[in-house]
């Protein structure tokens, strides 16, 4: 999907989610924030990474999956260096949300999702999530080979990439994954026997009418540019 191949998450100075720097082949760094993102210029955070490696302190670095459309319900790893992504119903911008948000929470980079869907230019990261916790995670119901079409299902549970060790707190669970640290709390919050918060978010840009519980839709892939 992208030319990067390992990242990490540096924390906003605002205290508000978090930023992704990430590395390509050459040893040149990129981050997520819009000081780099528009003007390509160092930013606070890229120089965070650098001054801890210079200090003998280097952050864990994590390859960034390799995204395959598949056959399947919904976002899924497929091995530790790739995940298996759903084909995008037509029209269903909630099921695109769902797909959005999981791929962020697998540590997929905004700005690689964005491209890869061509979404639009005035939706940001926050907006998806606002949309999934609004009206739940939309995947497809059981695979029926027999049919062309597929339910989709509707859920307000989240399930975490990979298990929480025995003992292991979220921000352990951060730092060894380096998963998204503001959606690994999410996550954890609506797991089926986690307790659920409703946290208050800002209005989306791409809130859609109220999608029925189970409907049958064709779907479609989009390839990246």
């Amino acid at each position: 999907m992208s030319q990067w191949i390992q990242s990490f998450e540096v924390p906003s100075s605002s205290g508000r989610g978090t930023y992704r720097v990430s590395q390509d082949r050459n040893g040149q760094f990129g981050c997520s924030c819009p000081h780099w993102k528009y003007r390509h210029q160092p930013c606070k955070h890229i120089e965070t990474i650098k001054n801890q490696v210079r200090a003998g302190h280097a952050p864990i670095l994590h390859d960034i999956p390799t995204c395959i459309p598949a056959n399947v319900r919904s976002v899924q790893r497929r091995d530790a260096e790739s995940l298996l992504v759903p084909l995008i119903p037509l029209n269903h911008p909630q099921f695109l949300a769902t797909v959005v948000v999981d791929l962020l929470l697998h540590g997929i980079p905004f700005q690689n999702i964005r491209s890869q869907y061509h979404l639009p230019a005035k939706t940001g990261r926050q907006d998806y999530v606002d949309q999934v916790l609004r009206h739940g995670r939309h995947t497809y119901g059981p695979l029926d080979p027999s049919r062309q079409d597929c339910a989709i299902d509707v859920s307000y549970t989240w399930q975490l990439p990979v298990p929480l060790l025995p003992g292991e707190t979220i921000e352990d669970y951060h730092y060894r994954t380096s998963y998204p640290l503001d959606l690994v709390t999410l996550a954890y919050t609506r797991l089926p026997t986690a307790p659920t918060v409703s946290p208050t978010y800002s209005a989306s840009k791409i809130d859609p009418p109220m999608t029925p519980a189970r409907k049958s839709w064709k779907r479609r892939i989009i390839l990246a540019p």
